[in-house]
């Protein structure tokens, strides 16, 4: 639900290819009574956040593949 209500800021895939600069930042955030982390990749030109995921643990390995997902959907340079 919340997904939808925030749609309006990911941009398409059209967009990415205007992606320069990516700010990647990972918070805790309490979800009924568990605790989960939450990425967000955010371009700050654009003003927009270009992807989001969360899981339930932080780590090495979850960071590597949020970072992987977001070298999928705007690429790399």
């Amino acid at each position: 639900m919340w997904f939808r209500s925030l749609s309006i800021l990911f941009p398409d895939r059209n967009t990415c290819k205007d992606v320069r600069v990516l700010l990647v930042d990972d918070s805790r955030i309490k979800i009924g009574s568990g605790e989960r982390v939450l990425y967000v990749a955010f371009e700050p030109y654009l003003r927009r956040i270009v992807y989001m995921m969360t899981f339930d643990i932080a780590n090495i390995l979850t960071s590597l593949i949020f970072i992987k997902r977001v070298r999928a959907i705007c690429g790399s340079t």
